[in-house]
């Protein structure tokens, strides 16, 4: 499912920007609403994240359950891992290249 809002972006351990993307083919970017399954079948709407802080990390992904309870108080936001949803954070610049420009 595609999405028109801003992309979700976040800065890496290396201080590069990321943006998250579908992991399948060449990869859609994700925005905030941007509806994802769950590796158990499950809907969540993707609220934002967080890029890998340490070169070992897949970064975090921030979801509420789709669709959300009309009763704002029973929403909650959860962190996944990236991979839950098939979600990957790709750099959109490499810092150290730029340096030597």
């Amino acid at each position: 499912m595609t999405t028109k809002t801003k992309p979700i972006t976040s800065i890496d351990y290396a201080g590069r920007t990321c943006v998250l993307r579908t992991s399948g083919g060449w990869g859609t970017t994700v925005g905030i609403g941007f509806v994802a399954l769950s590796h158990r079948g499950e809907r969540w709407v993707i609220t934002g994240g967080r890029a890998p802080h340490k070169e070992s990390s897949s970064g975090r992904v921030y979801a509420t359950p789709y669709p959300a309870s009309p009763d704002v108080s029973d929403v909650h936001e959860s962190q996944f891992f990236p991979g839950v949803f098939d979600l990957v954070w790709v750099p959109t610049e490499n810092k150290k290249e730029q340096a030597h420009a």
